[in-house]
């Protein structure tokens, strides 16, 4: 009886220490373009299975609009949390395909200082927090075991905003796995 139960014992650790190589936390950073401007972002990820990860990601976008004959600044800063799931993998792990969506928060800045003109626009909103969700896929091509090239692209639905509700974000960057 004591001969399995440490078999069982060795068995559980070694796969547990396995597990513990194979999953892991990563930072990344990307630039990219987003709704007539463009966007930085940066995020921490954690897969805690094969499969599937959690993500929390900062995002700033600068932007403009033209309405009428004016051009209206603005800029986004907000904070996503997502849940991704791997869909395609390369059997080498040279490529990684995740799908995922999630919640999004932050506040939109409109900068009315630039134009005293713009007054004569009328706007429905003001500067203010914004809320929505999110939807994204992002594809992995890794450089080295630890550090990969990934495109993103996400389509965000703000729902509290007369601006832009369906804001689309397609950016370029590099994660590292820590």
């Amino acid at each position: 009886m004591k001969k399995i139960f440490i078999l069982l014992f060795f068995l559980i650790t070694t796969s547990y220490l396995s597990a513990q190589n194979y999953y892991g936390k990563s930072l990344d950073i990307s630039v990219g373009y987003t709704q007539e401007g463009f966007g930085i972002e940066g995020g921490y990820n954690y897969k805690f299975n094969e499969l599937d990860k959690l993500t929390i990601n900062a995002l700033a976008t600068f932007s403009g609009e033209d309405i009428e004959r004016f051009r209206l600044l603005y800029n986004i800063y907000k904070i996503k949390g997502s849940y991704f799931r791997e869909i395609i993998s390369n059997r080498r792990g040279g490529i990684k395909i995740n799908l995922g969506g999630g919640l999004l928060a932050g506040y939109e800045n409109i900068n009315l200082k630039n134009d005293n003109n713009l007054n004569e626009v009328e706007l429905k909103q003001d500067s203010g927090f914004i809320y929505g969700i999110s939807v994204a896929t992002e594809v992995d091509f890794f450089i080295t075991r630890v550090s990969s090239m990934v495109l993103k692209a996400s389509q965000e639905f703000h729902i509290n905003s007369d601006l832009g509700k369906f804001i689309p974000y397609i950016s370029i960057g590099y994660r590292y796995k820590l």
